[in-house]
This record gives C-alpha cells, structure tokens and sequence, in this order.
C-alpha cells in the first residue's frame, strides 16, 4: 500500500487523478489529505511513499516548498504536476530534490510508467521535456526573438524599476503587495506593468510570466 498525498488546489483535477492511480495494475494506493505544512511537521501519523506536488506560477515560492518537503520527507517519493514546459524550469526543480516532472498533458500510461521508475529509485519527466537545450536547436522562446529581441535587448527595453516590478510579477504577488514592497502605489504598479507588456510585446500576465522565464528576467 502506498501512502499518497495530492498537493493541488483544484479539487476536481484530484479526484480525476486518484481515478487514474486507482487503475494502475499492480501498484495499490491510500490517498491521505494532508496540507503542506502537516507533510512538513516533525512527527506525523503516516509515513508517506508519494508527494504529488502542483507547479503553478508563483514558482519561486514553489520551489522553496519543494526542498523544504525534501527535508522534511527524505524517504518519500516527491512527483511534479504542471504545465510548464520550460527547460530552466525543469531543470531547476530536479536541482530542489523531485524525482519526477509529469506535465498535466501527460498519458495514464506514462503517469504510470514514471511511478513505477521512481519507486525503483530513478528519475523520470515526461517525454520531450529536458534538462538542457539540445545542440542547435531553437526553443520556442528563440524562435520569437524576431518579435521580442533576445535577453539582453529585451532587459535593456526595461528601467531598473520595471525590472522591479517584474521580478514581483513573476512571484505572483498582487499590485498592492508590489506597492507595499517598493513604497509606490497600487496605480503606479499598475502602469509600470503595462509600460513592461507594451515593451516586451504581451498582452497578459501569463504571457509576461513566460516571458520573463523563458528569458532570465526575473
């Protein structure tokens, strides 16, 4: 019996995945609800053999939790949920101390592939992701830089205060926290943030999120 623990906060996205682990052949799964911080006390009722841990924007606070989980889980198996495909992004996530990178668009099949690899001590991601860029080739982010620029273009475009506050941005904090933090207003957060989108050529913060990523903005 594995004990597993489904850190995710869409709720319907949960029960559908225990679905999917409850048809794997051979494996036997008791799903247990804890939160972050009760995975993370020092003495807990359960010992657990499964974290599955969403990946969402606010990635540098993610990744925080996942070694704090690391320290606190040393013999559980720790899996990622996401949709981010970003070669820095998995790579940097492997580097927190995870065993395993599935996206969201991923197969039962490969879902159970990757289980059944990391309860036998190896690493698994999800096919096509990768550590590092292949020789030669253009990630998707390259192929764009005929609209955006490359890196250094793209940083220059920005004043030291926009480079602030897209650095906040991509943290997931609100325009009043932003405020808060650089001692300026929720409006002139809010026009910062547009002056960046019009400049880097995005039209929604998701978009400026990627972006940022995809070219060590923030």
């Amino acid at each position: 019996m594995l004990n597993t623990v489904i850190l995710d906060h869409q709720n319907l996205f949960v029960e559908g995945f225990r679905l999917i682990l409850q048809k794997m052949e051979q494996r036997n799964f008791k799903f247990i609800d804890l939160s972050f911080e009760e995975l993370c006390q020092k003495e807990t009722d359960h010992e657990i053999d499964l974290i599955f841990v969403e990946l969402n924007m606010d990635l540098a606070e993610q990744q925080r939790k996942i070694r704090k989980l690391r320290r606190c889980n040393k013999d559980a198996r720790i899996a990622i949920l996401t949709t981010f495909e970003n070669t820095k992004i998995v790579r940097e996530t492997f580097q927190s101390g995870v065993d395993a990178y599935f996206l969201k668009s991923t197969t039962s099949a490969e879902i159970y592939r990757g289980i059944d690899d990391i309860l036998k001590g190896k690493t698994f991601m999800t096919d096509g992701l990768r550590l590092t860029p292949r020789i030669g080739h253009k990630s998707n982010s390259e192929n764009r830089q005929f609209l955006y620029g490359d890196q250094m273009q793209a940083k220059q475009k920005l004043t030291k205060r926009e480079r602030e506050v897209l650095e906040h941005i991509v943290q997931a904090k609100s325009n009043v926290e932003i405020g808060e933090l650089l001692f300026i207003s929720e409006q002139t957060v809010g026009v910062h943030k547009k002056n960046i989108m019009r400049k880097l050529g995005v039209h929604n913060t998701v978009s400026l999120v990627r972006f940022a990523i995809d070219h060590n903005l923030a």
